[in-house]
């Protein structure tokens, strides 16, 4: 858990004991067990097979991404793009997986302006 997130960042230990005391709890760790292959049984097999090539998204998105992501990669964003009908990336270098653990108020500088946004258009 500690090294596999990239961009130079390591999971403080006092995240990773409260992530281990949350899933000692009953039924805790078997959700997110349960969640996480559902995803690699069923959702990401049908995505492979090209079960949602035709699927579009037509509500705004906002895709912060950090360009040390070992596990999604930034090429492989290519083709987002073209299934939504507002869809913008931002990459931010020197940072990996989870970049709302290494790089939080630019996530909530992010989201502040995004909602803004939305805000100002609806006046």
């Amino acid at each position: 858990m500690t090294g596999w997130v990239g961009g130079g960042f390591r999971v403080p230990d006092d995240d990773v004991r409260l992530y281990l005391d949350c899933m000692r709890e009953p039924g805790h760790a078997e959700a997110g067990s349960r969640w996480y292959r559902t995803f690699q049984t069923r959702e990401m097999l049908r995505w492979l097979r090209g079960e949602y090539n035709d699927a579009r998204v037509d509500v705004p998105v906002r895709w912060l991404h950090g360009t040390g992501d070992p596990v999604i990669t930034p090429d492989l964003l290519d083709g987002y793009a073209e299934r939504a009908s507002d869809f913008e990336v931002e990459l931010v270098d020197g940072v990996g997986h989870w970049i709302v653990e290494q790089r939080p108020e630019l996530v909530l500088d992010r989201v502040r302006a995004f909602l803004a946004a939305g805000t100002e258009q609806r006046d």
